[in-house]
């Protein structure tokens, strides 16, 4: 009996000294677990053995250069950069070149010693600091043709030089400008006088083909009192090295309405619209060789259509005007296309085909260029011009297609005209144009609608573009030069 009373005692004492071995087994672990959890949240809050946070780097800000400009040719200056976070090691670069020279005054300013040679060329000098970067121009002198000239006409030459026939006081003048904004002589004249008479003189085109000869067409009207564009035509021959000019009449009582130059086939193609009564007129177009004014190409239609527009490309003419009904309201506009030599018909593409619903018994043409470098045909109008009811319209076609397939087409909201371009240039892709409120914008060639600049109240009345500079006559006889990003360069 007692001895099983104390082997019992000692039973229940065994499994008490279990169930003590187990708790403090349990709390043990209960205790390493906490710990690997505070370890773990620790070591997540950068204290433990993860990698310490790094700091958030200050990254450098430009807010402003003074000057901001300067025009080409001056003296030497010190350009002072503002901004922030400039470090006292930073890379400061003028135009891509890097500036050992420049001077980190404190964190928020940089000088740089400008010499004559960084501004020795008209152009957008690109100012960085450690990757941050604002524009720097250096501007052309003022370009001026005469301060009371009108209807410039302007061409790029393969000289380099900007040559421009303007009209002053009932004559046409050519002079030519460097990239400076300097007038270069044409023998010992800085203008060379190209036509005059009893009546008025404007420019309508002008050619330049090599630095031989410059071409100017234009129309002398019999009187003070005749519209301009109305009366006889002439094609000018101007020797650049003596500035001896010679000149043939091409037309003879008519309006000029387009004018287009063939580089590569040394030839000028003219359209306009002979008038006999009111009310008659013939349509034309012309191609005339320059070398001796030889008429290569003809073709003319009566009473419609009515050309209002050339282009022409390696193999091909194309016209855009409006197609007429018998009262001569003008019906519908068209893009046709021509064998640049036989004039043979290819295609004729019309702005009904882009929408059903646009009033098609009152369309006015604008304007048409032609892109060589995509193929791309743009032309603009006005579609549904009535008394209240006008729109503004631009479009583009595939000048390669084998039908003129338009691409897109947009038509503005009725009352606007900022889609209706009455000039437009093209140049390496880059499209610019005038239109009908006055706007001399850049267009988004992808998405016309999209300007991605504009510049209100000009009336340029001609546009030349050329290596990413947009040229445009303005007032007093200036010709400002703007760069594709929409900023003046004189």
């Amino acid at each position: 009996m007692k001895d099983w009373y104390v082997n019992a005692i000692r039973t229940r004492s065994h499994e008490r000294a279990k169930r003590s071995t187990g708790m403090k087994s349990l709390k043990w672990f209960a205790t390493m677990l906490i710990v690997a959890v505070m370890s773990l949240l620790v070591a997540g809050c950068g204290s433990g053995g993860g990698d310490d946070p790094k700091p958030v780097p200050k990254v450098a800000k430009i807010v402003s250069l003074s000057p901001e400009s300067v025009v080409v040719g001056g003296a030497a200056f010190t350009l002072t950069i503002e901004g922030k976070n400039f470090k006292p090691a930073c890379v400061v670069k003028f135009d891509d070149t890097v500036r050992a020279d420049a001077v980190v005054v404190d964190s928020s300013t940089i000088t740089i010693p400008v010499t004559a040679a960084d501004i020795a060329t008209v152009g957008e000098k690109e100012i960085s600091v450690d990757g941050a970067t604002k524009t720097f121009v250096v501007k052309a002198k003022p370009w001026v043709t005469a301060v009371t000239a009108g209807g410039q006409e302007m061409v790029k030459a393969v000289d380099g030089l900007l040559y421009v026939a303007y009209a002053n006081d009932n004559k046409t003048f050519l002079c030519r400008f460097d990239a400076n904004g300097d007038k270069v002589a044409i023998a010992d004249k800085t203008d060379v006088l190209v036509a005059t008479s009893q009546g008025v003189n404007y420019p309508h085109g002008i050619f330049v083909p090599s630095g031989e000869y410059a071409y100017v067409v234009s129309v002398r009207a019999w009187d003070e009192s005749a519209i301009a564009g109305f009366g006889e035509g002439f094609l000018q021959k101007i020797n650049l090295a003596t500035g001896e000019v010679t000149e043939e009449i091409i037309m003879l009582g008519g309006e000029f309405t387009g004018f287009t130059a063939d580089n590569a086939g040394g030839a000028i193609y003219i359209a306009f619209a002979f008038h006999g009564q009111l009310g008659e007129h013939k349509t034309a177009v012309v191609g005339i060789r320059v070398t001796d004014a030889a008429v290569i190409f003809e073709q003319g239609w009566e009473e419609s259509p009515r050309i209002h527009s050339v282009a022409v490309d390696a193999t091909s003419l194309y016209f855009g005007g409006t197609v007429t009904n018998g009262s001569g309201c003008q019906q519908r506009m068209y893009v046709r296309k021509v064998e640049k030599h036989s004039g043979a018909f290819q295609w004729e593409s019309q702005v009904n085909a882009v929408d059903a619903n646009m009033e098609s018994d009152s369309m006015y043409y604008q304007a048409l260029v032609i892109d060589s470098t995509t193929d791309a045909l743009y032309f603009s109008g006005v579609i549904g011009y009535t008394a209240d009811v006008f729109r503004g319209a631009v479009f583009r076609i595939d000048a390669s297609s084998a039908d003129g397939t338009f691409a897109w087409g947009y038509v503005n909201e009725p009352g606007f005209l900022d889609l209706s371009f009455s000039l437009m240039v093209v140049d390496n892709g880059d499209l610019y144009g005038w239109d009908g409120e006055n706007n001399t914008v850049r267009i988004n060639p992808d998405n016309p609608p999209v300007f991605p600049w504009r510049m209100p109240d000009t009336h340029p009345g001609a546009l030349h573009a050329a290596d990413g500079i947009l040229y445009m006559p303005y007032t007093a006889g200036k010709i400002l030069l703007i760069s594709k990003e929409g900023q003046v360069l004189n």
